[in-house]
């Protein structure tokens, strides 16, 4: 008899197709499908994370092969995602259409929200993106983080600072844009996106602040969980913050 699936894995699973969701409509073309059990989005964005196939429920082959065939035809780099459990009813399938595996178990972690959060450490400040001004400096540390500047404005542009289900949040050291992250709702889990820090600031706690904001976002949305994907080179900081590992996402490419 098959175990039952933790809730809280069901909800990050729900989280990351919203934060496709999100994306669908930033650029002409763009397009998310669901086939089968099998999601399959196209956003137009030249990021391979941005685009591709999600398998984050039992899917039948013929409905994963066709969502496949319609990311390979929409010629546009991109992933696919495999929850842990579902890989080997789907590796075969997914290997004889030619794609490789890249990484092998990446962390989805998850942490119940808070209201209270340690403080940022001295000289540093956490704000929210409110205004085209704060959106520049949201753009400026996203892009001194490693984004390309044509991927970045056409991601973070007024329509985000109008949604009621994102938040986007800045930090600065000294007025300088130092650090970001942002939270997407859907329904009662908030998951936290986009958690970056110039080389310049890293090793000073600014990480951990910008995540701790979206964190508190998503207890003052009043949300039950709040859950992320995990880097190698974050996983020890959201550990320390107490997230603890819920399942892992294996990505082709």
């Amino acid at each position: 008899m098959t175990a039952e699936l933790d809730p809280r894995i069901r909800a990050a699973d729900r989280n990351f197709i919203a934060s496709a969701e999100k994306l669908i409509g930033l650029q002409p073309g763009s397009e998310l499908r669901r086939i089968g059990a099998a999601v399959a989005f196209d956003t137009r964005l030249a990021a391979r994370n941005f685009n591709g196939v999600a398998v984050l429920d039992p899917v039948a082959a013929e409905d994963l092969v066709t969502a496949l065939e319609w990311i390979r035809d929409r010629d546009i780099r991109y992933s696919v995602w495999v929850r842990d459990d579902l890989l080997p009813s789907v590796e075969q399938t997914i290997l004889g259409a030619g794609i490789e595996r890249d990484v092998d178990g990446e962390p989805v972690m998850g942490i119940r929200p808070r209201d209270l959060v340690p403080e940022a450490p001295a000289r540093v400040s956490v704000r929210e993106v409110v205004d085209e001004a704060t959106l520049e400096d949201h753009i400026q540390s996203t892009m001194a983080s490693g984004f390309p500047e044509d991927l970045t404005r056409q991601i973070f542009t007024q329509r985000w600072l109008d949604d009621p289900e994102l938040r986007m949040f800045t930090a600065y050291v000294d007025g300088a844009p130092a650090g970001n992250s942002l939270a997407i709702r859907s329904g009662d889990t908030s998951g936290v996106f986009s958690v970056g820090v110039p080389e310049e600031f890293r090793r000073r706690g600014i990480g951990s602040a910008v995540t701790w904001a979206a964190v508190r976002a998503g207890g003052e949305w009043g949300c039950d969980l709040v859950a992320l994907q995990s880097s190698p080179m974050g996983f020890g900081v959201y550990r320390r913050m107490g997230f603890e590992v819920l399942t892992h996402y294996h990505i082709f490419r």
